[in-house]
């Protein structure tokens, strides 16, 4: 019994990064990311690509689930996600979010706010 209670303070300690809805302005995109996959839409320039999540890395030195890399592949792009638990407003609405993100996806780097 102490290992399942062990267990259950581990699992909630490290709130989940999957399924993720991210956004940002000027341009718009978004980015949705699952466990193993993501979709990035970018709709300024018309494009939407389903990419794979190649790797999950938390930031050495804070506290686990606070900020975390997501290195995403898919045909002829790639990028890395860096999602961090702040809070975050997108600049358009009242809105306010539980993490921010920066993305870069080849030469561009994008900054937004995700759910």
């Amino acid at each position: 019994m102490k290992k399942m209670s062990v267990v259950l303070i581990t699992l909630f300690a490290v709130p989940a990064f999957a399924d993720l809805k991210c956004s940002g302005t000027e341009p718009f995109w978004s980015l949705v990311i699952k466990s193993k996959t993501a979709i990035y839409e970018n709709m300024a320039e018309g494009l939407k690509a389903e990419l794979t999540v190649s790797a999950q890395k938390e930031a050495k030195g804070l506290k686990p689930g606070n900020v975390r890399k997501f290195s995403l592949v898919g045909e002829g792009m790639s990028g890395d996600a860096v999602v961090q638990k702040q809070k975050c407003t997108d600049g358009m609405s009242d809105i306010t979010y539980p993490y921010n993100i920066t993305l870069s996806m080849g030469e561009e780097v994008f900054s937004g706010c995700c759910k």
